[in-house]
């Protein structure tokens, strides 16, 4: 077990290591809060599949761009922007989610964001 955390004295080592487990831990957690979101506001199981799939077009393009934007640039800095970017996506869609600004409209938010139920309400 001691050889196996020995990489992690290395600041070198820690530094990445961290990053890259906190940029996972994020973009795992981000279809389940979609998938709550979704269902909290009366979606069906269909809705959510939908949901689902076409959060997965982004993805797919953004893939192809960044393949060709990664040709061309150096690849620290194509690494750490594509974090802070998805990080910064993935703040606005909690941001809105908590807030109740993805509601289409004040009564879908009146039933999604009922009192008491959300931290911040704003509708």
């Amino acid at each position: 077990m001691r050889d196996a955390l020995a990489p992690l004295r290395h600041r070198e080592f820690r530094l990445p290591f961290g990053g890259h487990v906190v940029s996972f831990a994020g973009s795992a957690m981000a279809p389940i809060a979609l998938a709550f979101g979704v269902l909290e506001l009366g979606g069906s199981a269909g809705d959510l599949g939908l949901v689902l799939t076409l959060s997965i077009l982004p993805q797919v393009f953004f893939l192809l761009a960044g393949g060709v934007i990664a040709d061309r640039l150096p690849r620290h800095i194509v690494m750490v922007a594509s974090n802070y970017v998805s990080g910064l996506a993935q703040a606005k869609s909690a941001a809105r989610a908590i807030t109740c600004h993805g509601a289409s409209s004040r009564t879908s938010c009146s039933r999604a964001c009922p009192p008491g139920t959300r931290w911040v309400r704003s509708c």
